[in-house]
């Protein structure tokens, strides 16, 4: 199962934050549903530490965890936001994409 890293989340919101109007944390492919945001006007809206649970999870067995920074000048980031550990696959009923595939078209690919 890959599980959000935190300090990961951390690290990239302080970097980023003069530039910064808000950072949300979900699981990319099923984005609708799993997205929170964490940071907004300056300031963290979330505690983010190993208990936090984003969307009510705090890992997926199949989806990436990512966090979206959306900065000031309107562009956005997405970024792979794992602990990087996931032995497990997309179960096959998810292979053609995610249930909500609509929504899902319209989210910032992920890069880095």
């Amino acid at each position: 199962m890959k599980k959000y890293d935190f300090e990961k989340a951390k690290q990239l919101i302080i970097e980023n934050a003069d530039n910064l109007e808000s950072a949300s944390l979900g699981m990319h492919e099923d984005w609708f549903w799993t997205a929170e945001e964490v940071w907004e006007n300056g300031k963290f809206t979330q505690e983010l530490n190993n208990e936090t649970m984003i969307g009510g999870i705090n890992g997926s067995r199949w989806a990436t965890p990512a966090i979206k920074l959306s900065f000031k000048d309107g562009t956005e980031k997405m970024i792979e936001c794992s602990d990087g550990e996931n032995t497990e696959t997309k179960p096959s009923f998810l292979l053609l994409g995610a249930l909500s595939q609509p929504v899902q078209d319209n989210i910032t690919p992920l890069t880095e």
